[in-house]
């Protein structure tokens, strides 16, 4: 076992996933009448989990930036490097900052394309707004959509 992952669970929410898809299952069908059925539920769902099968229910920020990340980097195909990188970044950071302020509407707080977003009031890391794609407010739309279906 690595290091890092001693006491801990190596940093996944496996059983978070786990308990918000048996929750769901439950709430949907009748499956509790079946005592063969929910003897093997928990192992079922973990092999789900192991395959990735449960993704819908992950609504981690981990998750929601990882998702905006796959499709920034198609969307931003064609773009030359470093311009690229840059692009993906800032639509990864978008993510974050959407997941960060759920519902906080994007346009409140964005009144000018170059504003910048600090990450907390006490200072430290700030969001900049690329001008000419806005790549921050792609970043940030998606998350808003991929949220709103996990949820």
């Amino acid at each position: 076992m690595a290091e890092e992952c001693v006491g801990s669970v190596c940093g996944d929410n496996r059983f978070d996933v786990i308990a918000k898809a048996k929750k769901a299952l439950l709430e949907s069908t009748n499956i509790e009448t079946s005592e063969d059925e929910m003897k093997c539920l928990d192992t079922f769902l973990f092999r789900c989990w192991q395959m990735g099968w449960l993704e819908k229910y992950n609504n981690t920020q981990f998750a929601v930036t990882d998702e905006v990340r796959l499709a920034a980097i198609d969307y931003f195909k064609f773009q030359e490097e470093p311009t690229r990188s840059r692009l993906i970044e800032n639509a990864m950071l978008g993510a974050e900052w959407r997941f960060l302020h759920k519902d906080l509407p994007f346009g409140a707080v964005n009144p000018a394309k170059d504003a910048r977003y600090p990450f907390n009031p006490d200072g430290g890391r700030e969001y900049s707004v690329c001008l000419a794609c806005c790549a921050f407010e792609y970043g940030a739309n998606l998350a808003y959509e991929i949220i709103r279906k996990k949820t």
